[in-house]
């Protein structure tokens, strides 16, 4: 009997960081139903500062990866001698600051940092561009001082850590989590996000639910009304419906909870928080 072979879709995305592409590689692969993905490496620049702050300045930079991988990815195809060897997507992502008030708000009482990243993939044959916002986790104090002071997050970490080049290896959220969320696999939902067509913190929708939810019906029923299920919300969720059940909403829910519980996670990290 022969053996149904998946076909490979061939990813350039606009980093050398190794857990950057990893993060790529996973997250495009699990929202193109465990397709398997080649990702290769381009060190494309993000032509904003070193350490971006604010959801502006980060997703300006990814998206300014994105265009310049996408030339280059478009270069390679031209000198290709056959289709293996042409790239389907090219993929970004950029990690970014913002300082957050106690109620969560931005640019307010500078009462905590945050982090968080974005994420765009464009398929090179349409020409259609996803983004999607990482879930964000907050800074110890020790760390943040010092990203305030004018160090980029991983030499910021690797001083207080006693780590070296953190951010290729488990990165800051690693050692926050003492392992149990690295940075590839932090990187891996938005680049699902993108895929699935949503945001890790806010879901971009189809304009036919949007539309619903702007003349003020709740998302769920919005949803049920156009996917013709009843109580999607109790169940795998607007998320799980826009990626196939690849992530469902109890799942889509994990990592920031994950995240809030930072100051209690046994560790080297719990006692920065305190």
């Amino acid at each position: 009997m022969a053996v149904s072979m998946s076909p490979t879709i061939r990813l350039l995305v606009g980093s050398s960081n190794p857990v950057k592409l990893e993060g790529a590689r996973r997250g495009v692969s699990l929202g193109m139903s465990n397709t398997h993905v080649l990702a290769t490496p381009y060190n494309a620049p993000s032509n904003v500062s070193e350490q971006p702050f604010g959801d502006c300045e980060t997703l300006a930079g990814a998206l300014n990866r994105l265009k310049a991988t996408q030339a280059e990815a478009l270069r390679r195809n031209n000198l290709a001698q056959d289709d293996a060897e042409m790239f389907d997507f090219v993929a970004s992502i950029e990690g970014g600051c913002a300082w957050r008030a106690a109620d969560g708000s931005e640019g307010g009482p500078k009462d905590a940092l945050a982090c968080f990243a974005w994420a765009t993939v464009q398929d090179l044959k349409s020409g259609v561009v996803g983004r999607s916002r990482s879930a964000e986790f907050v800074l110890p104090a020790s760390i943040a001082q010092r990203v305030a002071d004018g160090e980029e997050l991983g030499p910021a970490s690797d001083a207080v850590f006693g780590t070296v080049d953190i951010k290729r290896g488990g990165g800051t959220i690693g050692a926050l989590t003492n392992g149990t969320l690295t940075r590839a696999a932090y990187y891996e939902q938005p680049f699902l996000g993108v895929v699935g067509r949503s945001r890790s913190a806010e879901f971009v929708v189809p304009a036919s639910i949007a539309q619903r939810v702007a003349d003020g019906e709740e998302l769920g029923p919005a949803s049920d009304a156009v996917f013709g299920t009843v109580d999607i919300k109790r169940g795998g969720g607007t998320i799980g419906a826009l990626t196939n059940g690849t992530l469902t909403r109890a799942a889509y829910y994990e990592q920031p909870f994950l995240l809030a519980c930072l100051p209690f996670v046994e560790g080297a990290g719990r006692e920065l928080y305190h």
